[in-house]
């Protein structure tokens, strides 16, 4: 017996009967250039938020407004 012959090294055929159909690379590069030539969706992927403002730390906060008040 050969390891050819044996049912696991053997490649069964797809029973569920379902089909891979893919685009053309040609309508692949039109629906991308219609998606960069469109103006609402550039503003919202070129805007980025802002980073929010490091605050300081709590207690170095609440330190100096001690020393402030007992001034």
């Amino acid at each position: 017996m050969s390891d050819v012959d044996s049912p696991v090294n053997r490649i069964a055929p797809s029973s569920s009967g379902l089909t891979l159909v893919l685009p053309s690379l040609k309508a692949l590069k039109e629906l991308n250039a219609k998606k960069k030539n469109s103006p609402l969706l550039e503003p919202t992927s070129m805007k980025k938020n802002p980073r929010p403002i490091k605050l300081k730390p709590l207690k170095e906060v609440l330190t100096s407004l001690i020393t402030k008040i007992k001034k």
